[in-house]
């Protein structure tokens, strides 16, 4: 199972990735969301897991990417911003 991470931050990056490697799936890693859909278009992911702001595009704009390019695997956004209570 493929699992693409894309965070721009090094440190949450790695230890995501670090911490899925450890339980036995192959990850790769992106800086930016550019990287990660180059690659999704050549060898889709099961699972994206990404940061809401990256570098170059905002998590969303990465999705519809995707979904347009037919690449339908699950996507878990996170954040470390301070988002306003519900």
């Amino acid at each position: 199972m493929k699992i693409y991470v894309a965070d721009t931050y090094n440190n949450f990056r790695f230890l995501l990735a670090d911490a899925l490697r450890h339980d036995g799936a192959d990850v790769a890693e992106f800086r930016d969301g550019a990287s990660l859909l180059g690659a999704a278009v050549s060898v889709p992911p099961a699972l994206v897991v990404m940061d809401w702001r990256l570098a170059d595009v905002s998590a969303l704009d990465v999705l519809e990417h995707l979904r347009a390019e037919g690449i339908l695997a699950p996507v878990i956004v996170t954040t470390s911003d301070d988002l306003p209570p519900c």
